[in-house]
């Protein structure tokens, strides 16, 4: 399928991992923040059980497995943490912003879609200089009954764009997000940058590792 053979109806970038390299700032500092809540998990098995999910559902996992309730003040004083690590560290992922630069000087209609709120899009997005690519088009799981891996974010955005999810590319950097790609009939890009702590190798989605390639593989 892939390089397409014409470009897309519409893009949909997700944010952490794939447009802002945010997940070996933030990782570190929430199980550091989970472990201080009693959680006990090593890094890796904080990545493999809940990157790329939404914050609700992560608060709900952690309580049936482990009885410990990550309540609102546990949760704001991890997104003051990671947001003070942001503004020290964050950075775009390497050619992130010239590929988004193509896409939209192409014409072709895009947005982000990510598990996150929005309120961690506009920063993390804000500090790397993305923001003003994405400020009208961004969708978030935290306004979908069933966020990543189920399909209802990138249905919602699709939606909102008017476009057949088959006509559509997700470009995605985790094994819950590749899964909700699929579920929504869509082709996916399995994004896979040096050091990502996720491995979709067995996952349904074209993987590359350079966002210099993005291009060709859609097609413009």
């Amino acid at each position: 399928m892939f390089p397409l053979s014409k470009p897309p109806a519409l893009v949909l970038f997700d944010c952490d991992g794939v447009l802002v390299d945010s997940e070996s700032i933030s990782n570190v500092i929430f199980t550091e923040h989970l472990n201080e809540a009693g959680v006990s998990l090593e890094l890796p098995d904080m990545q493999r059980r809940y990157i790329g999910m939404a914050w609700p559902d992560i608060r709900r996992l952690v309580m049936d497995e482990f009885c410990v309730d990550l309540d609102n003040k546990w949760h704001n004083k991890y997104r003051a943490a990671s947001d003070a690590a942001f503004e020290l560290h964050l950075k775009a992922i390497p050619y992130a912003m010239e590929a988004v630069k193509e896409v939209r000087d192409a014409g072709i209609p895009y947005c982000v879609a990510s598990s996150g709120p929005i309120e961690k899009m506009n920063t993390t997005l804000g500090i790397t200089g993305l923001l003003p690519f994405f400020k009208d088009c961004m969708y978030t799981g935290w306004d979908v009954p069933h966020s990543k891996p189920f399909p209802d974010l990138f249905l919602m955005a699709t939606g909102k764009f008017d476009v057949s999810p088959s006509d559509c590319v997700v470009i995605e950097d985790s094994v819950p997000g590749v899964r909700a790609g699929v579920a929504a009939g869509i082709p996916v890009l399995g994004f896979t940058a040096e050091g990502s702590p996720h491995s979709l190798v067995d996952e349904q989605a074209h993987l590359f590792d350079d966002m210099r390639a993005l291009p060709t593989l859609l097609g413009m």
